[in-house]
C-alpha cells in the first residue's frame, strides 16, 4: 500500500459514520452500532499505516491486532496529547467491540435506550481520542 492510499481509510470511516447516522434516523440501532464501530476501526487503521506500524496489508494482523497495536502506539507516542480521562477511555475499545458483536450476531435488535445507555458514550469518548491523534498527525504532516 502506498502512502497516497492511506486516506482511503478516512474516506471509509466517513462513509461508515454517515451510514450510522442514517441508521439512527431509521431507528436501526444495531446497524448504527456496527457502522460507528467500523468508523473508528478505519480511523485506527489510518493512524497505524500513517505511523508505519503497519507497512503492508496483512489480513490476519488487521483482523486481530488493530486495537492492541493502536493502544501500544498511543502509550508509546501520544500519551502527552491525551489526558488521564482519555488514557482511561482508550481501554474501553473492547467494550465497543463487544457491543458491535452483539449488534451484528445476537438474536436481539438493539433499542434506543440500550444504544443510548450502553454504547453511545463509549463511542463518543473513543472517537474523540482517535480524532485527536489524527489531528496531531495532520499537523505534523504539514510542518
Amino acid at each position: 500500500m502506498s502512502e497516497n492510499n492511506y486516506n482511503v481509510f478516512i474516506i471509509k470511516a466517513k462513509n461508515n459514520y454517515d451510514i450510522a447516522h442514517i441508521s439512527l434516523k431509521q431507528k436501526l440501532y444495531h446497524v448504527a452500532i456496527s457502522r460507528f464501530y467500523y468508523s473508528i476501526y478505519q480511523k485506527m487503521l489510518y493512524v497505524l499505516y500513517t505511523e508505519s506500524v503497519y507497512i503492508n496489508y496483512d489480513e490476519n494482523r488487521v483482523c486481530s491486532d488493530v486495537y492492541s497495536d493502536f493502544r501500544g502506539l498511543v502509550n508509546k507516542k501520544y500519551v502527552n496529547i491525551l489526558g488521564a480521562f482519555d488514557m482511561l477511555n482508550i481501554k474501553r475499545f473492547p467494550k465497543l467491540k463487544k457491543f458491535r458483536k452483539e449488534a451484528d450476531y445476537s438474536f436481539i435488535l438493539i433499542d434506543e435506550a440500550t444504544y443510548n445507555s450502553n454504547f453511545r458514550e463509549i463511542y463518543l469518548d473513543y472517537n474523540k481520542i482517535v480524532d485527536k491523534i489524527i489531528k496531531k498527525l495532520e499537523v505534523a504532516n504539514i510542518e
